[in-house]
């Protein structure tokens, strides 16, 4: 494949949604603009109150409402089709929750390039999500001309779920290193550890508040943050004023990634309590933030942070355990200075230009495999218009 000039990011959401995803994908787009490298970014409309057309750091975002129903999809597919500013040198599908990765593979082929994958942990995680609509992701997935996870964890469960038969290889989430170098730390009378979370079940935060309630027993002065929004948020705080926390436990809500690293530069720690995790952007982002991370040793948490030298693992669901892993922190400032130094090396092999050299090469030695293989009566007439 000759040289890039042009990517296509295809995701499920995209800013002013915060996550890892949504931050690594930006994080790309800056390092490929730096390099020449034009991007565009297609998404979904969530919420639906968002324009369908933004522009981020000179990256293009296009939005389009989530497709139900077989004329929502012949609607969604039409307009990517006749989306002149979405033809790239290669479409990169970052989380392959359902519709995109199939939309993704279709303008792949009628714009003849290469449509590469990237498994990026709750995309590929059996439960509901993923059978709404299962065999158009497996399907897709299985056409795609190449693939790469953000831990092995996540690559052994796109093999399992997906069925994926071809090489995966990790390549860990990318940092902005520089950015996070110019953040100062956020200053407060009181000490504090931090969550940043989607306030959702499977992130776990009912643990850590369970956990916490244990710790300022013995430590009145720790304050809990917790950055965020989600279904759990009221459930969460009613747990919190069941267990008596309320002036001990702030919840931030959304905060602009700035104001995250500048929370995680003057946190005690970060607490990364799921239930289920491929890997989590936001432990080697407390790394590199001079923050130790603690989080729950499930799915790839373990690739990112590593026990005893740059952070603390603690068992999945244990409050107990848990409790006992922050309290150390707060008992062991000679092994903190320890693990912060370890952290801060470890992050380096994060930053993004390291990442961006490893897609890179992998874009340029993708080609575009056989013509779009239809597997419903739908996909055959979005077949028939794409070899039109």
């Amino acid at each position: 494949m000759p040289k890039v000039k042009k990517v296509l990011f295809v995701l499920s959401i995209y800013k002013p949604n915060m996550g890892g995803v949504e931050t690594s994908v930006e994080s790309y787009c800056r390092e490929y603009n730096k390099r020449g490298i034009k991007t565009v970014v297609l998404t979904k409309q969530f919420p639906d109150s968002l324009a369908n057309y933004a522009i981020y750091d000179n990256t293009s975002v296009f939005r389009i409402p989530k497709p139900d129903t077989d004329e929502e999809y012949r609607d969604f597919f039409n307009k990517i089709i006749e989306n002149d500013e979405l033809h790239a040198d290669i479409i990169h599908v970052v989380g392959v929750r359902r519709p995109l990765p199939l939309f993704a593979l279709l303008l792949a082929r009628k714009l003849h390039i290469p449509c590469m994958m990237t498994f990026v942990g709750g995309d590929v995680a059996e439960g509901p999500i993923w059978e709404e609509h299962k065999i158009d992701s497996v399907q897709s997935i299985a056409q795609a001309d190449g693939y790469s996870a953000y831990s092995e964890s996540i690559a052994d469960d796109a093999r399992r779920v997906a069925n994926v038969q071809r090489d995966i290889p990790v390549i860990k989430t990318g940092l902005d290193l520089d950015k996070i170098a110019t953040i100062s730390p956020h200053k407060t009378a009181t000490p504090y550890i931090l969550s940043a979370r989607r306030l959702v079940y499977d992130k776990g935060l009912d643990i850590l508040i369970k956990a916490f309630a244990q710790v300022a027993s013995k430590h009145p002065e720790l304050k809990l943050l917790i950055a965020g929004e989600g279904e759990e948020e009221e459930n969460l705080k009613n747990l919190t004023d069941k267990l008596g926390l309320s002036s001990a436990v702030e919840f931030l809500g959304t905060i602009p990634l700035e104001h995250l690293y500048a929370y995680m530069k003057g946190a005690v720690a970060h607490i990364c309590p799921s239930r289920s995790e491929g890997g989590g952007n936001v432990n080697i982002e407390a790394s590199a933030c001079g923050c130790i991370p603690i989080g729950a040793n499930i799915g790839g948490i373990s690739e990112y942070i590593k026990d005893n030298e740059t952070g603390l693992l603690f068992e999945s669901e244990n409050a107990d355990d848990l409790a006992q892993k922050i309290i150390k922190t707060l008992n062991k400032p000679e092994t903190n200075d320890r693990m912060i130094k370890n952290g801060l090396l470890f992050a380096d092999s994060f930053s993004i230009e390291a990442q961006a050299d490893k897609y890179i090469t992998m874009y340029e030695e993708l080609s575009c495999k056989n013509k779009f293989i239809p597997w419903s009566d739908l996909t055959k007439e979005f077949a028939d218009v794409i070899e039109s």
